[in-house]
């Protein structure tokens, strides 16, 4: 599934960090920046900041909880993707 969402993703205009970042983020689900950071071997900044930049593209949800902020995918099929 990774390879074929891949494709998806950089056609819509996500980079190799964000699109590690997304299909992590639909393998763990819901979780704080820092271990996104973990899974995908990037830096924790440059997660939180990329994660960042998602959720106000619309790629990513982010709910805050007591220990911080938890982001998560919106779904593949919620990805608008104009070719």
């Amino acid at each position: 599934m990774a390879k074929g969402l891949l494709h998806v993703l950089r056609a819509a205009g996500l980079d190799d960090k964000e699109a590690a970042l997304y299909l992590a983020g639909l393998a763990s689900g819901s979780a704080p920046a820092s271990e996104y950071a973990k899974s995908t071997d990037l830096n924790r900044i440059t997660t939180y900041n990329a994660l960042e930049d998602m959720v106000k593209r619309g790629l990513f949800t982010m709910v805050k909880k007591v220990r911080g902020k938890w982001y998560a995918p919106v779904s593949p099929e919620q990805l608008s993707v104009e070719v």
